[in-house]
């Protein structure tokens, strides 16, 4: 299939397809040359030239936006790629699109079984897709988030997500990294972000450092760790002001369901310290049991 097409003056507002975005006009260059009849097969290329976004208060200009997907050499895996001035994306590996949505929900969902939704549960028996690849992101900073996908966010100077994942033996790894984002007007730095999915466990470990007034900053850390229909999550916060507000919450939650598929949870919080205005608050030892819809705390 081979295609060009020019888009001039685009207004979804005025043409009632969105109720947002008052004002805002597109116009843009886009070709297509490729051959296939589903994600999982299509080689080619797509490319997006001069979309020029227009606001009531500015303009944006991205340059050039190029879709690659093509097959390696020896015809053992696929080779997708994506450039432009706000991302570069790299997909190397097996590829099944179709199936990738259910591949990560059992990925993910497997050290937690319980917690399966009947809209959920058939991704446990349904056939694993072919999806054996890596991944490499790199976002730019860049005013297309705003402009034309809406997202209120600002990177500086780059993002960064790489990993792989593994259908077949339900293996995943993603890292993430940022210096500077700000998002919705609040400003974050050194973030950092890691997801690792074994045999025997999934781990996530986050942490970011978010401005607050006077140039201060609160720095929060989340390591949590899932096995067996088991929770296990450990929140630290601290900031770097005069006035001191840290502390630590540690915590288990464990998941079962009975015989009439009704979950019940429940939560151990384990004895901490947490200071708030340098005041010391013991948190003291608790359970909490959730069941049918009724909360129990002990």
């Amino acid at each position: 299939i081979q295609t060009n097409i020019k888009i001039r003056n685009l207004r979804p507002h005025d043409l009632l397809l969105t109720e947002e975005r008052e004002g805002f006009g597109y116009s843009a260059n886009i070709s297509a040359d490729f051959s296939g009849n589903s994600p999982d097969n299509i080689i080619g290329e797509l490319r997006i030239d001069s979309l020029l976004t227009t606001t009531p208060k500015d303009t944006f200009l991205m340059k050039e936006l190029t879709m690659n997907a093509n097959v390696a050499a020896d015809g053992g895996y696929r080779i997708l790629s994506i450039n432009s001035d706000f991302m570069n994306a790299f997909f190397e590996g097996e590829l099944e699109v179709e199936k990738l949505t259910e591949d990560l929900t059992r990925i993910v969902g497997e050290n937690l079984p319980s917690l399966t939704t009947p809209s959920t549960k058939r991704y446990t028996t349904a056939r694993k897709g072919d999806n054996n690849f890596t991944v490499d992101i790199n976002l730019q900073a860049s005013k297309f988030y705003p402009y034309v996908l809406g997202i209120p966010l600002e990177i500086k100077p780059s993002m960064t997500v790489n990993g792989f994942i593994n259908s077949d033996k339900n293996l995943m790894e993603l890292t993430g990294n940022v210096y500077h984002l700000t998002y919705n007007g609040n400003e974050y730095e050194s973030g950092s972000f890691k997801y690792r999915k074994t045999e025997e466990r999934s781990t996530v470990n986050v942490q970011i450092s978010k401005h607050q007034k006077n140039n201060e900053r609160m720095t929060m850390m989340l390591n949590a760790n899932a096995e067996n229909d088991s929770l296990k999550t450990k929140f630290n916060w601290g900031n770097d002001a005069i006035t001191t507000y840290a502390g630590t919450l540690n915590a288990e939650a464990t998941f079962a369901r009975n015989q009439s598929d009704i979950l019940t949870t429940l939560i151990k919080i384990s004895p901490s310290d947490v200071i708030i205005n340098d005041s010391i608050w013991k948190v003291s030892e608790s359970t909490i049991r959730i069941d049918s819809g009724h909360v129990h705390i002990d």
